[in-house]
């Protein structure tokens, strides 16, 4: 297939990131004909504030050039990943006018949430849901804490459903979970448009990393609270077991994180710990990291809500949490370092689910089937 694969991208390089290039390497390794289109939040900072907000709502520009991409290397499918905040929604009609079926992954909940987190005074937050405009995410100032930001997104998302972008512009939806699925789906958009299909990663493990010797504990991520470090760091206040904090952002001082490591040394990080926690605060739509401590053979303590409660099975990969409660997550930590051949026995079937769920050779099958299936509803409207 001829596929252009869309990414806009943000100021701070995160999971999106990798989802796009893996998802475009896997493609062009299995013969696709792959053109990567890119964009950069960055560039808008030579952008006046009017111009910016109102190319984040309707760029003709992005869209002019999404047709003449599109017609230039005769694509089949454009799948877009992301397209906030400098390609505008406008990109999703223009492909699909030009003769390519669209396929858009919903990386977050942007399209009925101003933050897109769902997150709101450190609790999921649903008030948004279903609603034809985000108007309690411009009175609570969601979006950067600002009530004119906010409103700006609301309006590019009210305006865009209004309009009926996304019912008619995209011809199927990939949701990571089915969490996520179910949310999308309250929200508006046509439940036979939306397909779950999971996220991988690369296997950077031997089997045989089940029974590596192991100790402490590890939580990978962005140092901001919406991961839950706060929370992760007041639980384990009381316990004794190592707790080490890697990644970068605003808190790392704050938890005593050891900062950005690279996928090869968060692998090997992995491999020698006991377990993974992961306590975000809000939904996610999947969580990368799950699946990355699953290849090295780690089970999870996790929140037990969103996506999470979706990848993580409660005392078989894993230990789930009452959502926000340190108590709750400093009492699993404590049986899981009394219980350690429990844990490592849960590691054991976490490096099997990966195996069968979350490689590339599982994955590029579902991509295919997706994109096949957004040709033919494509088809069925000419």
């Amino acid at each position: 297939m001829r596929i252009i694969t869309v990414y806009n991208r943000y100021t701070v390089h995160g999971g999106e990131d990798e989802v796009f290039r893996r998802e475009a390497d896997v493609l062009e390794a299995a013969g696709h004909d792959v053109l990567r289109h890119t964009a950069d939040n960055a560039d808008l900072a030579s952008v006046g504030r009017f111009r910016a907000v109102a190319g984040m709502i309707w760029n003709r520009r992005a869209a002019a050039d999404m047709a003449r991409l599109v017609r230039q290397h005769r694509a089949e499918v454009v799948h877009v990943h992301n397209f906030f905040a400098v390609l505008s929604p406008t990109i999703l009609g223009a492909a699909r006018a030009s003769g390519a079926a669209v396929v858009q992954t919903l990386h977050n909940f942007r399209l009925f949430c101003t933050n897109s987190m769902l997150l709101r005074d450190r609790r999921p937050c649903e008030d948004c849901v279903g609603r034809g405009l985000a108007w309690p995410g411009i009175v609570h100032g969601c979006y950067r804490d600002s009530h004119s930001q906010s409103a700006a997104v609301a309006a590019m998302t009210g305006l865009h459903r209004l309009t009926g972008t996304w019912n008619r512009d995209v011809d199927r939806y990939i949701a990571l979970t089915d969490h996520s699925a179910r949310l999308f789906v309250r929200s508006g958009l046509p439940s036979d448009k939306v397909t779950v299909k999971p996220n991988f990663v690369e296997d950077r493990h031997d089997p045989s990393v089940v029974d590596s010797p192991r100790h402490g504990a590890l939580l990978v991520g962005k140092m901001v609270e919406e991961k839950g470090v706060l929370l992760a760091a007041e639980a384990w206040g009381s316990l004794t077991t190592p707790l080490r904090f890697l990644g970068d952002g605003p808190l790392k001082a704050v938890v005593g994180g050891e900062g950005q490591k690279t996928q090869a040394e968060v692998a090997r990080s992995m491999a020698n710990a006991e377990f993974l926690v992961m306590p975000s605060l809000w939904y996610e739509t999947f969580g990368l990291v799950v699946i990355e401590a699953f290849s090295a053979g780690l089970p999870v303590i996790a929140a037990g809500h969103g996506a999470l409660a979706d990848l993580i099975e409660d005392g078989v990969t894993g230990l789930l949490f009452r959502p926000g409660d340190a108590a709750d997550l400093a009492a699993k930590a404590r049986w899981a370092i009394a219980n350690p051949e429990a844990m490592r026995a849960m590691g054991r079937r976490a490096r099997d689910v990966f195996e069968q769920r979350y490689t590339p050779a599982s994955n590029l099958p579902q991509l295919e089937d997706i994109y096949r299936q957004a040709l033919t509803a494509r088809a069925a409207t000419l």
